[in-house]
């Protein structure tokens, strides 16, 4: 009997914790130490990716930007030699490109 009354108050702890933590005002700034993702986008308000950083296929880092249409625009990685960077114009050509 003591034993439920214990387990009871724990429960009844427990949801007026979670109703108060619910409740209370969400701040929609942070300060982290430390974030690990294995993507990462940055999105207007709009909802639409606009920089994306990611880790390929073998594990190296990728960092796109795009336009407002949704096209990348500036592309930033690396790959076994070293870095890698394309720059495109507004209509998807490649302007610059240095690849090790």
């Amino acid at each position: 009997m003591r034993r439920q009354r214990i387990t009871i108050t724990a429960l009844v702890l427990v949801a007026v914790a979670a109703a108060v933590m619910a409740a209370a005002p969400q701040s929609r700034n942070a300060t982290f130490n430390q974030i690990t993702a294995k993507v990462l986008f940055i999105e207007n308000d709009a909802g639409k990716p606009k920089v994306v950083l990611r880790a390929n296929e073998v594990g190296r880092g990728i960092l796109s930007i795009s336009n407002a249409a949704g096209e990348v625009q500036t592309l930033l990685g690396a790959n076994k030699n070293g870095g890698i960077l394309s720059i495109y114009d507004k209509i998807g050509s490649r302007v610059v490109e240095q690849i090790p």
